[in-house]
């Protein structure tokens, strides 16, 4: 498996790029072999899809790899296999990526799932596919179609940041402006980049238990030192503030807490108050 050294200053496409096809002339990576998904490669390095995304373009460019529509990117026949060279990978490397693989398979084999829990999977049956289909053919051809062929603010679509700022200060109570809300398309997306900014050998992150196992995952695949903060139940506000005056930075669901569903306003977040029992659930439809 690739791994990004967050002190050079080559950039992380480059990075899983050389290593790759390093991999591929050592002949670790076996002729014929699938990469693992973009996805998923992305999670285990803790990067965004687009990094990954690059590298396996630039693999495919330069014939180290195939891409084939709905199978992925599979392995040409580029060099031979040859355990004495000086930059031949350690054993470590080889079991990590047949370790990755073998999960890969695994999860494509486990898709014909009577309920599937998994959290970015939606059930298609409750999806509003009419109305969402409806929504895009006014965008596209009747109302927005220049701007939606432009990129948007980096920071998410100016709009939907202006009905977010007077969300939080209508609704929870919270002054933020605009421009201090970042809009990222999933939550692995914007802990990566926000994570990205702090050195995992001396930041310490807090995070409530039970809390976004994957987020948790990640933190501790990146080197972070991760707090457990108790959601519930919460002795007192004296030990909340204890669980958070070592932590460097704070991850927090919304005002339902994930996965307990225990209610979180903002001054049982600040420490001053103690949540109250865990509702049921809501169902999710899978």
């Amino acid at each position: 498996m690739p791994f990004i050294d967050r002190k050079d200053p080559t950039p992380y496409y480059i990075q899983v790029y050389e290593q790759i096809a390093k991999g591929i002339e050592n002949g670790v990576y076996a002729s014929g072999n699938k990469l693992p998904s973009i996805r998923q490669c992305a999670i285990e390095l803790g990067v965004s899809n687009t990094t990954v995304e690059l590298a396996y373009q630039r693999l495919s460019e330069e014939g180290y790899v195939v891409a084939r529509r709905g199978s992925g990117y599979r392995i040409c026949h580029v060099g031979t296999p040859n355990a004495s060279r000086e930059d031949s990978y350690p054993e470590q490397f080889a079991s990590e990526l047949k370790a990755l693989m073998t999960h890969e398979a695994n999860r494509n084999a486990s898709q014909n799932l009577d309920y599937d829990f998994c959290y970015d999977s939606a059930d298609r049956t409750l999806f509003p596919v009419a109305a969402w289909a409806r929504v895009c053919r006014e965008v596209f051809f009747e109302k927005g179609v220049e701007a939606a062929c432009l990129y948007n603010d980096r920071q998410g679509l100016k709009e939907l940041r202006i009905q977010i700022a007077n969300y939080l200060q209508s609704e929870r109570g919270i002054n933020v402006v605009p421009e201090l809300i970042l809009i990222m398309p999933t939550t692995r997306g914007i802990v990566s980049e926000v994570l990205s900014l702090f050195d995992p050998r001396d930041t310490v992150v807090g995070m409530e238990e039970p809390g976004y196992n994957e987020v948790f995952e990640y933190l501790a695949h990146s080197g972070f030192k991760v707090e457990n903060i108790s959601v519930y139940p919460t002795p007192d506000a004296k030990s909340i503030e204890a669980s958070i005056s070592g932590v460097d930075v704070l991850f927090t669901t919304p005002a339902s807490q994930f996965p307990s569903n225990v209610s979180m306003p903002s001054d049982v977040r600040s420490g001053s108050a103690r949540p109250g029992p865990p509702r049921r659930p809501r169902r999710s439809g899978r």
